[in-house]
């Protein structure tokens, strides 16, 4: 998925959701939604569309320890703190590292 493409997708979820419910599930602000939408945003959009694209673009990935997983669960794995606890959780963390589909 592109620039473009995450932009397109994000102005239809904001149709179809409303601005605000969009901005709640991106993390981000109403105004830097519409401030992307309409082409005026001057911060990171790049982090931004990430975000787009990981909650709304319905991508897989495939994790070197999970499998075929969503991207949205790579990305919540990738910024879970290490924890000894769990040795699934110590391989995750090990390959999330070096893993290419996080980067």
């Amino acid at each position: 998925m592109n620039e473009v493409d995450a932009i397109g997708l994000l102005t239809q979820k904001a149709t179809d959701l409303g601005q605000a419910e969009v901005a709640k599930r991106l993390g981000y602000s109403k105004a830097t939604v519409s401030l992307v939408i309409n082409d005026k945003y001057n911060g990171n959009l790049n982090s931004v569309l990430s975000k787009v694209k990981e909650v709304f673009g319905g991508l897989k990935v495939n994790c070197p320890v999970l499998g075929e997983i969503d991207l949205a669960e790579c990305a919540e794995n990738k910024r879970q703190p290490f924890s000894a606890t769990n040795p699934l959780r110590v391989r995750l963390f090990k390959a999330c590292k070096s893993c290419k589909e996080t980067k």
